[in-house]
């Protein structure tokens, strides 16, 4: 496949989980050769913040001397609701004079001390671009530097887990240009993106409190679809949500979450489209041996092989 980068390793922690995708990708290219999903334990960060004290380091070397990972060119995506995202048209400038039109846009209404901004690129036109831009405390982003440089491993990206997930959608050449809602679910948080002609416009981010399965968390979830169904109403954006993506349910409710959600809104559900020029391994290494692998529940971590982003 064209566009791929070099083998790389991907890693993305949330809640009580950290989830590694050996491989490499592009802007519309991805190939997983392996993936794993494994068990913090203790030393999961708390509120997606890093401390000391919980054995974070630890943990980490001895998953690497475990799988034998290699401890250069890791790209790591973290959910956190510690990221704050915007999506903006801005004048096509260079580099240095966006920043500082983006880091006025955050500053302006946000009590940040120390915040380390970047943005990605999502459409460029004649005389501006379309952009999602993302801000973040400095000493946030330090805490998973200095706790990965502890366990020896070297971090060549740090990135927020929706921009990893866009990554992965952006790619996919059948919706590349259509409005949807992607529904990211991780442990007990949902992360509802809304996509409007290919263009980042919303995300929510929610915990969820019924128990997996049962009629109050299908309930749950419709109930954030409707949110960002109020929203896009709100904003009065012409086109339509024409597809509802969800990632992460579990096999055995998948289905009635699915139905449920596109019987009360009437809106096609479903989960990813797939892609001729995405390769993505069909099985993940867990702490219990070797399982069935769904793509969709590691979208954010395969979109972060797809991204050129760089520590800076």
């Amino acid at each position: 496949m064209k566009g791929l980068t070099a083998m790389a390793i991907s890693v993305y922690m949330s809640g009580e989980k950290i989830k590694i995708a050996v491989g490499s990708g592009g802007a519309a290219s991805l190939n997983v050769s392996a993936l794993y999903d494994l068990p913090l334990d203790e030393a999961s960060p708390v509120g997606g913040v890093l401390t000391p004290e919980s054995g974070i380091t630890d943990k980490l070397s001895e998953i690497w001397k475990s799988y034998s990972f290699p401890r250069s060119g890791v790209k790591l995506t973290v959910d956190s609701a510690q990221f704050y995202l915007k999506p903006l048209r801005l004048p096509k400038l260079s580099d240095k004079k966006l920043l500082a039109m983006i880091s006025h846009e955050f500053t302006e209404n946000n009590s940040f001390e120390l915040p380390i901004i970047d943005y990605k690129v999502l459409r460029r036109n004649l005389k501006n671009i379309d952009i999602v831009a993302a801000a973040v405390e400095k000493s946030f982003i330090e805490s998973y530097i200095s706790a990965f440089s502890a366990a020896g491993i070297k971090l060549s990206s740090v990135d927020c887990a929706v921009c990893s997930a866009l990554d992965f959608f952006m790619g996919i050449k059948s919706i590349a240009k259509k409005t949807y809602i992607a529904e990211l679910t991780e442990g007990d948080t949902l992360q509802s993106v809304l996509v409007c002609d290919g263009i980042y416009r919303y995300s929510r981010r929610a915990r969820l409190f019924s128990e997996p399965g049962s009629p109050d968390y299908a309930a749950e979830i419709g109930r954030t679809v409707s949110a960002i169904l109020q929203f896009h109403a709100s904003e009065k954006i012409e086109s339509r949500v024409e597809n509802i993506y969800f990632c992460g349910l579990a096999s055995e409710y998948a289905d009635a979450v699915i139905d449920g959600v596109k019987n009360t809104y009437g809106i096609a559900a479903s989960l990813p489209p797939p892609d001729s020029n995405y390769r993505i391994a069909s099985v993940v290494t867990t702490e219990n041996g070797v399982s069935e692998a769904k793509a969709g529940d590691y979208v954010a971590i395969c979109g972060n092989l797809m991204s050129g982003r760089t520590l800076k």
